[in-house]
C-alpha cells in the first residue's frame, strides 16, 4: 500500500485520540454532561479503532497479495480512492474540531467554567456540522471497505 495512506491513517488515528481526550476533559469539567459532545466522543473513538485496525493491517503487510487489485485501472482502485479521499476529508474535519476544542480550552480568568460553556454553546453549530462530516466520512469508508472485501472474496 502507498506510504501516504499509511501515514494519513496514522495521523487520523492521532487526531481521533487527541479529540477524544479533549472532549472527555470538557465533558468532565462541565456542570452538565452534554450528550452531544459525549456522542461525538463515542463516534470519534469508534472511528479511531477502525482506522487503527486498517493501519495495523497495512503495516503488517496483510494486504500485499491483493496489491495489484488497488493499482490504477484495477477493480478495487475506485473504492480505494474513495476510501483515501474520505480519510483525507475526515482528517480535515478532525483538524477543524481540534481547533475549536483548543479555542474553548484556552479560556482564562474568572468564571472559567461558565466561559467555556458559553464558548462551547457558540461553537455548537460548527461542532454538530463537524460531527456529521466525520460520521459521513466514516460511513463512506465503511461502504468502501465492504465493497473491497466483497470484490476480493468473489
Amino acid at each position: 500500500m502507498d506510504p501516504f495512506t499509511i501515514s494519513l491513517a496514522g495521523h487520523v488515528v492521532g487526531l481521533c485520540t487527541k479529540a477524544s481526550i479533549a472532549l472527555v476533559s470538557l465533558i468532565n469539567r462541565s456542570q452538565k454532561v452534554d450528550d452531544e459532545l459525549d456522542n461525538l466522543r463515542i463516534e470519534i473513538d469508534s472511528l479511531g479503532r477502525v482506522i487503527k485496525s486498517i493501519e495495523t493491517s497495512l503495516l503488517n503487510g496483510a494486504l500485499p497479495p491483493a496489491m495489484a487489485l488497488f493499482s490504477p485501472g484495477a477493480s478495487l482502485h475506485p473504492h480505494w480512492k474513495n476510501f483515501t479521499d474520505s480519510l483525507t476529508d475526515c482528517q480535515g474535519s478532525l483538524t477543524d474540531l481540534d481547533n475549536i476544542l483548543g479555542c474553548v480550552e484556552k479560556c482564562e480568568g474568572q468564571f472559567l467554567r461558565l466561559k467555556k460553556q458559553v464558548k462551547l454553546e457558540l461553537k455548537s453549530g460548527q461542532i454538530k456540522l463537524l460531527k456529521e462530516r466525520i460520521r459521513n466520512s466514516r460511513r463512506t469508508m465503511d461502504v468502501c471497505v465492504t465493497l473491497m472485501t466483497f470484490i476480493m472474496s468473489s
